[in-house]
């Protein structure tokens, strides 16, 4: 259950770079040259924030260890 918890959140890069791939093509259709320039500015925020993911889940991880941990010695003391 905690393994499901943690990776779904490593899903939201590639979820977010096919979205931006599909929004990419809509506005460049009928824009300027420049416009497929942008695709890569538009996945910036992306990877910011699964790189924040990361950060968090390895936090989340690190305390469930620990209660994890801390339930195993209370159960067999």
């Amino acid at each position: 259950r905690k393994a499901v918890v943690l990776m779904a959140s490593a899903k939201t890069l590639p979820v977010a770079i096919t979205v931006i791939s599909f929004v990419a093509e809509d506005l460049s259709d009928g824009a300027e040259e420049g416009m497929a320039d942008t695709t890569g500015l538009m996945a910036i925020p992306c990877i910011m924030a699964h790189l924040s993911q990361i950060v968090i889940d390895s936090f989340v991880a690190e305390r469930w260890a620990r209660l994890t941990e801390e339930k195993d010695d209370a159960e067999a003391a």
